[in-house]
């Protein structure tokens, strides 16, 4: 297998947080166009659970 160089891990970690801190700390936002509301977090929950994506990484290195 081969491995990854650390600078695009570095990035690929960077993103991935970026992400996270997007959904999870949002707010709901009011404008000129409406209202904008934030994504509930108890249902976002759930998901990751619900379609097993929590633990990804190690079912594609263990090849289930």
């Amino acid at each position: 297998m081969a491995s990854v160089s650390p600078l695009f891990a570095a990035t690929a970690w960077a993103a991935e947080k970026d992400k996270y801190n997007a959904i999870f700390k949002e707010t709901t936002v009011e404008g000129s166009r409406g209202i904008l509301r934030a994504l509930p977090v108890d249902a976002l929950i759930g998901n990751p659970e619900k379609y097993n994506a929590l633990n990804w990484d190690e079912s594609l290195l263990s090849g289930r």
